[in-house]
């Protein structure tokens, strides 16, 4: 079980100046289990291969909301809407099947992957927005979706020199059907299928000598999207991509000291929920939704780290080109919120920590400060952003060793507020406790624990967008107490080595 208490605002500033303040208290309960199965066979010393299957089932009984709305149209109140909302979600199972050979050939080095996934979910709505002012509406919709997965890597590496060069090939096949429907037709149906194939090919050499190791290669990837809609092909939403991504890093370690400089050039592709063409209906205020002319956006980061035995400092730089961000704006010019991904041109974003893990016997602390800022151009936009502000987060984690077989832990960990792209949050704070005793040689372990504490962990945030400002106050239940108990059968270490192939292209379903 779980739930949010929730208080919104939304202003817009459209036809009309209009301000709406929502109550929604939300309940939901979700179930779910799954189980893993995995074989390993070694061939002789350097030789293994192995077999996995996974399956994940989430049963929902969906959530239910009671709220109302209060709105106001050029500072006098217009209407007072009651809002029941019923959620069913439906899940299939999920499978996630994997096959690895780990191997070698004289000097060469053989690491093939290979993964086949599917997945099946759903979701129906049934919204009654009560009102003796206005329109009363009974909404309902339905929402489905399947994907599946075929994916395939295989890697090579040789000794050359003083170190060895890897090369290697992924090849990503993914297909995401999904449809959504509005009985009564405030918003438009949609039915799209996307059909993607990426080609990969990578190559890495490193090589070491003395206190020194150092690090470069390059990955080239082509991508084949297809997309449709009600069956039929869309050119402008289908997509081309072909790109070279560099890396490289030098490294020194001696005694207590170690240092690496590293520089990588990756992408990070849009979702596919975030690709679909599909407007979902919240309430009659607001809509959110996809954007099928999304495009890929590409980080170059500068990353430092320096250890000295307990300490630790890292620092980097990114620059991120077309970034992809959550923004509110105007759905078709009407006095309608529509939230939704979108590209902007460029954002960067600076960091820097210090972790501090001494250790004093019975005790055993971690303490860490971090420093985040982030600077998003926002040209071409119609938005009031505010001004950069840097973040700090500081934690305390505590763990005292009592006894052998009990311990007990204190985590604390405050956050100052922060612009993240067009959201800025409050500060929060949380404090965490927990026990766990051990038994038979460590085999079964039992915990008591309570998390946030002085219910502080609370989500506050004001988002700026395009014509609207949204305001959200939210508890979301993180305040608990609980209990766990775990029971190791085998303490061996798995001998299963598959790392799966497609995991990137995987988790963008």
């Amino acid at each position: 079980p779980g739930g949010e208490d929730n208080v919104l605002s939304t202003e817009i500033n459209g036809t009309k100046n209009i301000f709406i303040e929502q109550t929604s208290p939300i309940k939901y309960r979700l179930k779910g289990s799954g189980a893993k199965v995995a074989f390993a066979y070694s061939i002789d010393d350097d030789n293994t291969f192995g077999l996995s299957y996974e399956n994940q089932y989430g049963s929902g009984k969906g959530g239910t909301t009671d709220s109302y709305q209060r709105i106001m149209e050029d500072e006098v109140q217009t209407a007072f809407v009651n809002e029941a909302t019923n959620i069913s979600d439906c899940f299939s199972p999920v499978h996630n099947a994997n096959t690895y050979y780990l191997g070698k050939i004289g000097k060469l080095s053989v690491d093939f992957n290979a993964t086949y996934f599917w997945k099946k979910k759903g979701r129906t709505m049934s919204i009654k927005e009560s009102n003796a002012d206005i329109e009363s509406r009974d909404v309902h919709t339905r929402n489905r979706q399947h994907s599946d997965l075929a994916a395939a890597k295989l890697i090579l590496s040789y000794p050359v020199w003083k170190g060895a060069i890897s090369v290697g090939s992924e090849f990503t096949s993914s297909r995401i059907r999904g449809e959504y429907t509005n009985a009564e037709q405030y918003v438009a149906a949609s039915n799209t299928k996307i059909e993607e194939q990426n080609i990969a090919g990578f190559a890495e050499y490193g090589m070491k000598f003395g206190a020194f190791s150092a690090n470069a290669g390059v990955r080239y990837e082509h991508v084949k999207s297809d997309y449709y809609s009600f069956g039929k092909w869309q050119a402008e939403s289908s997509r081309r991509y072909s790109d070279w991504f560099p890396s490289a890093s030098m490294a020194w370690n001696s005694g207590k000291w170690a240092l690496q400089l590293a520089y990588t050039c990756k992408t990070r592709r849009p979702s596919y929920n975030s690709l679909r063409d599909e407007v979902q209906y919240d309430n009659r205020y607001t809509y959110e939704g996809g954007n099928p002319y999304l495009r890929p956006c590409i980080t170059n980061n500068v990353d430092l780290n320096v250890v000295y035995d307990w300490l630790s400092f890292n620092a980097g730089y990114n620059y991120i080109d077309k970034p992809i961000v959550w923004i509110a704006t105007l759905y078709q010019s009407k006095d309608i919120v529509f939230l939704r991904n979108v590209n902007f041109n460029n954002s960067q974003d600076v960091y820097a920590s210090i972790v501090a893990s001494p250790r004093f016997g019975w005790y055993n602390p971690m303490a860490e400060i971090d420093y985040t800022q982030l600077f998003l151009c926002t040209d071409g936009f119609d938005i009031n952003k505010p001004s950069n502000r840097p973040c700090f987060n500081f934690r305390l984690n505590n763990r005292f060793n009592i006894t052998p077989t009990l311990k007990a832990f204190l985590n604390m960990r405050y956050k100052t507020g922060r612009l993240n792209d067009l959201q800025k949050t409050k500060s929060f704070a949380r404090v965490d406790m927990k026990f766990t005793k051990s038994f038979l040689n460590d085999a079964l372990v039992i915990g008591v624990f309570a998390n946030d504490l002085f219910k502080t962990d609370k989500e506050q945030w004001t988002m700026y967008g395009s014509h609207t400002i949204m305001e959200k106050d939210c508890y979301g239940y993180e305040r608990c107490v609980g209990m766990s108990l775990s029971y190791n059968f085998n303490a061996a270490k798995s001998k299963y080595k598959g790392t799966g192939a497609g995991n990137a292209e995987k988790s963008r379903l």
